[in-house]
């Protein structure tokens, strides 16, 4: 029987490859409370896989006064510097939330939001991108106006929108589940990303048929059957491992409202779906499952973009 041997124990370490360094999270902040969620979260996801915390704020470009109407003022011109300004915020968020600066990396920049926001997670090769959800009114939801979504409208990268008060890494979640690819792609994101959820929930929602009344039990029992041979094939390819309870369910009715009913009954703390990449036309006049739970869910959304189905 052959047997395999080194020189010796110390060249046998030095042929080790060194561990490789977990990408980065990146997390989007204006320095107000809508994000301390966020910003704690990641720094607990951070602290637990050795990945590094940056913590980006993006300011909106600003006339700058002239010398002497500063000097008029009586100001400093730190304090007129939006990025000076932005920075401090951040810094005064870390200190109410007690987060040593020490554990983060704090980048200021400037421009549209959604599209640096989207730049630096791409540049960073970042794991993904966290942020708070917005309180904006219901007329910019509406049409699209909050960060959030347009962030994960942009995105190549999984996006995670964290509510306050929800800082805590997930344990448990429902995974929207169409038996499309983005969305199996989007259950095995999820996985790779919270490796130590303990149970996952699969939520189809099934179209309405409108045949004839004497066809729908006879419909619904060939569909329900075919369901269960996707998601046995949904659960193969998610791998999930041993310790992670996986369970299913097929409901009808508003996909959105459906899966966020779902989440409330479980009582899980993350919501998973998958992006399809329609039209900016049907994104923003249309709508779609996932821009619908962003703003919809009271506990963390994980949204992986059609730009990121295909990175691993």
């Amino acid at each position: 029987m052959g047997t395999l041997s080194y020189p010796n124990a110390a060249d046998a370490c030095h042929t080790r490859d060194p561990a490789p360094v977990p990408p980065p999270l990146l997390v989007a902040t204006r320095g107000d409370a809508a994000s301390d969620g966020a910003i704690e979260l990641a720094v607990a996801m951070g602290t637990a896989s050795g990945a590094r915390v940056r913590i980006l704020a993006v300011v909106q470009p600003s006339p700058t006064l002239a010398p002497e109407l500063t000097a008029l003022v009586a100001l400093d011109p730190t304090e007129l510097d939006p990025k000076c300004v932005a920075r401090a915020a951040v810094e005064a968020q870390l200190k109410r939330l007690a987060i040593p600066q020490r554990k983060v990396e704090i980048e200021i920049g400037t421009g549209d939001p959604p599209t640096i926001i989207s730049r630096a997670a791409r540049d960073a090769q970042a794991a993904m991108i966290l942020l708070g959800a917005d309180d904006h009114d219901l007329l910019e939801r509406l049409f699209g106006g909050d960060t959030a979504v347009r962030v994960a409208r942009a995105a190549d990268v999984p996006v995670l929108v964290v509510p306050r008060g929800c800082s805590h890494v997930p344990e448990s979640a429902v995974v929207a589940i169409d038996f499309s690819e983005a969305s199996v792609r989007a259950g095995q994101v999820a996985l790779r990303l919270f490796p130590d959820l303990a149970a996952v929930h699969l939520v189809h929602v099934a179209p309405v048929p409108q045949p004839a009344l004497e066809l729908l039990a006879s419909m619904h029992a060939r569909y329900a059957e075919a369901a269960e041979r996707a998601f046995e094939a949904v659960r193969e390819a998610m791998v999930p491992p041993a310790y992670t309870v996986v369970t299913r369910q097929i409901v009808r009715g508003n996909a959105a409202r459906e899966v966020l009913r779902a989440a409330r009954e479980r009582g899980v703390d993350l919501i998973v779906a998958g992006s399809h990449g329609h039209s900016a036309f049907e994104r923003v006049l249309v709508g779609s499952v996932a821009t619908a739970l962003l703003r919809g869910a009271r506990v963390p959304v994980l949204v992986l973009p059609a730009e990121a189905a295909t990175h691993d």
